[in-house]
């Protein structure tokens, strides 16, 4: 069996065992495996000889891995009580997906994913999973991962810049002509 279609199986395994409280809670939990659903189903569309699945394969490991690993090492508790609340899973997940999409397809792609990817982080925080730290772990571990596995199939013209000075940071959206 080829690794892309037990990855399918996989994640659709894992899509049927959601168990949510409410509309935005299972939304969440849908997006979860949705975004990298849809990262790892663009790398079977649209091939190249830069081997995109196998890229997709190792962001979403490392993110995989990395998290849980950080989960059980830091076992912060959870708003509700319970453990394991670092980095959070779903974000994380999300996140990777999101950011292999604008990596591989530029932002017309990445930004709608991107706040799809928000919008699964502020679904935790909703549901009282996790707080606002341990979604801005999982997006940073989340797009940490894809951006060090993922290489541009198509160029865009938008990039994001960051520029660090002594008690200044700014962010900023550049577009080149």
């Amino acid at each position: 069996m080829k690794i892309q279609y037990l990855i399918v199986v996989v994640l659709i395994a894992r899509l049927s065992t959601i168990q949510a409280k409410d509309g935005i809670e299972l939304s969440g939990d849908i997006l979860e495996y949705a975004i990298p659903g849809a990262a790892l189903t663009s790398t079977f569309i649209w091939r190249d000889d830069t081997h995109p699945t196998w890229q997709f394969i190792k962001a979403y490991g490392c993110a995989v891995v990395v998290g849980r690993a950080s989960k059980y090492l830091i076992d912060k508790e959870r708003p509700d009580g319970g453990h394991y609340s670092f980095p959070s899973g779903h974000t994380t997940s999300a996140f990777c997906g999101a950011a292999f999409l604008e990596r591989r397809y530029g932002w017309k792609v990445g930004i709608p994913a991107y706040a799809l990817a928000g919008y699964t982080g502020w679904s935790r925080v909703y549901a009282e999973r996790h707080d606002w730290w341990d979604v801005l772990g999982g997006a940073v571990l989340g797009t940490t991962c894809s951006y060090i596995f993922t290489k541009a199939y198509k160029k865009d013209n938008l990039d994001v810049a960051v520029n660090v000075a002594p008690k200044n940071y700014q962010f900023g959206l550049v577009y080149r002509f």
